[in-house]
Order: structure tokens, then C-alpha cells, then sequence
């Protein structure tokens, strides 16, 4: 929908994130993402699709440029799905 061209959001609230192999899951409290692991040199990509409630469907996304930090993980991601593309940023804190 060309209204929705430059719309901003943001998820908070609790995310898990779960790595076995090379296959990787990502809850949000809205979405749920799964995908493959690649190392990519000092950085990592993850491809896959996601499903979210709340009329964002389901399409696919991958998230590149992943580091692993002390405090967490960041990183930077695009998707496309329910005839849109998006792109954006990825920060997630470590809870201990």
C-alpha cells in the first residue's frame, strides 16, 4: 500500500532466540521467524520466512550483518511478503 511507504515501527517486549546446527528460530512477542544459518566472514545471515499476527501475514526475510556481542545481537535485516518489502535494523539485548 503506497500509504504505508516510510512507516516506521518497532517490536519490544521479550524475544527468544534459538540456534541448534545451522537452523535458527526467533520468537517475538508478535512474529515467529526460522531460518538457516550462514557465516558470512566476521558477520553472520540468517535466510527464512516469517508469520506475525496482527495483518502482517507471512513472507520472507533474511537478516544480514549479525554480530554477537557481549550485550546482544545486531544486526540489519529485509523481507518481502503480502505484496510489500521492508527493511530495517535488528537489536536485541542479552538477559542473563
Amino acid at each position: 500500500m503506497p500509504s504505508n511507504n516510510g512507516f516506521r515501527t518497532e517490536e519490544n517486549g521479550p524475544f527468544v532466540v534459538n540456534h541448534v546446527g545451522t537452523q535458527v528460530t526467533i520468537l517475538s512477542p508478535n512474529c515467529r521467524y526460522t531460518g538457516t544459518y550462514h557465516q558470512d566472514g566476521q558477520v553472520g545471515r540468517i535466510d527464512g520466512s516469517y508469520t506475525c499476527s496482527g495483518g502482517a501475514a507471512a513472507g520472507a526475510i533474511t537478516f544480514f550483518d549479525l554480530r554477537a556481542e557481549t550485550s546482544g545481537i545486531v544486526g540489519r535485516y529485509f523481507g518481502n511478503g503480502s505484496n510489500c518489502t521492508f527493511d530495517g535494523n535488528i537489536g536485541l539485548g542479552r538477559r542473563n
